[in-house]
């Protein structure tokens, strides 16, 4: 056989082999993408396969008022989105971020549009303007009600991209009962589990997991964070756990507290709307978090059925939900974990 047959042979096999495997090629595709654009990489190939996404403010209306959106909405490399066919990602953040990372979430909301996925980073006008210290529940989840009705957007394939305080958030909002049933899927990043868990730990830098206190260095921008919150939710007696190192006696103290103001925090406890919530779940975290304890993420894989959790990662690549900056072969060898977690997701979502 000659070389130019022997090399057609080859095309005609790879061709075969692409249209066979095509939905592994893609998702593999979409994580090599994503991560060239997210990790520092001397080539960022995203845009050269990839169209920019159209970008559209919008504002529509919820139940504690105006809600305001990025929306990047994906352009196909030949002809235009039909009539719903996209899938689309939800972007989730529980609390205001610095001016300076506006542009790093819209980056990040862009690169998910190009990889084809109509994107929605929405949040309450009262929130962006700071009359608001948390994001609520009902933003997200009139948030996926506004996309369900997006004229490009498949209502069967809306997910939940959650970060930190906003995966927590984004898991109440999904054990809604107007929609528990719809969403397709949330990827849970670095959030807590459950809410009273965590301010004891944050008062006391140790998380009970297991019955076991398990050590941990919180930031002091989250421990201040949290206290500006219960102080904005008028709840003094909550605060007083921050008065002792004990956690077993941070958590009674909390556990204590005036009915009236558990219950405003209960509306954000994902441990306590769990038993309503049965998206397809990937949970990520990083062992070295200084701002939520990757404990945390540890009870929310025990407390659902297995079979919910669709991809488990701890890994050391991030600080906190950022990208670590550590030397190359320390993040090729994170990547290949990484790689495998995204893998899942990408063929899923």
């Amino acid at each position: 056989m000659d070389v130019k047959r022997l090399l057609l042979l080859i095309l005609v096999l790879l061709v075969v082999l692409g249209f066979l495997f095509r939905a592994q090629t893609a998702a593999e595709g979409k994580v090599v993408l994503l991560t060239t654009a997210v990790f520092p990489s001397p080539i960022e190939p995203l845009d050269w396969f990839t169209r920019a996404p159209v970008f559209e403010h919008v504002t529509f209306s919820g139940p504690a008022g105006a809600i305001e959106g990025n929306l990047f909405l994906p352009r196909p490399l030949i002809g235009s989105s039909g009539a719903h066919s996209e899938r689309a990602i939800i972007i989730a953040l529980g609390v205001k971020v610095p001016r300076s990372a506006v542009s790093q979430i819209d980056n990040f909301a862009s690169s998910l549009a190009r990889l084809g996925y109509v994107t929605l980073w929405p949040r309450r006008k009262a929130f962006i303007a700071g009359q608001a210290p948390m994001e609520l529940p009902s933003t997200f989840v009139r948030s996926f009600v506004y996309l369900a009705h997006q004229h490009v957007v498949d209502p069967r394939y809306i997910s939940y991209l959650g970060l930190s305080v906003g995966a927590s958030t984004a898991l109440v909002a999904a054990s809604r009962p107007r929609i528990s049933r719809r969403v397709h899927a949330l990827v849970f990043f670095a959030g807590d589990y459950s809410l009273f868990d965590y301010i004891a730990s944050l008062a006391t830098g140790r998380d009970i997991y297991r019955g076991r206190e398990v050590r941990w260095h919180p930031s002091s921008d989250a421990i201040q964070q949290v206290k500006r919150i219960l102080q904005d939710e008028n709840a003094p007696d909550l605060l007083r756990a921050f008065s002792t190192s004990n956690p077993r006696r941070a958590r009674a103290i909390l556990d204590s507290a005036p009915a009236s103001e558990r219950k405003r925090l209960l509306a954000f406890d994902p441990a306590a709307h769990i038993h309503g919530y049965h998206a397809a779940t990937w949970i990520l975290d990083d062992t070295g978090d200084a701002y939520v304890p990757y404990v945390e993420s540890k009870k929310l894989k025990d407390a659902l059925p297995s079979a919910q959790v669709r991809g488990w990662l701890l890994s050391d690549l991030f600080q906190h939900v950022l990208p670590s900056t550590g030397n190359l072969p320390h993040l090729l060898q994170g990547l290949l974990s990484f790689n495998a977690f995204a893998y899942s997701a990408f063929r899923y979502l």
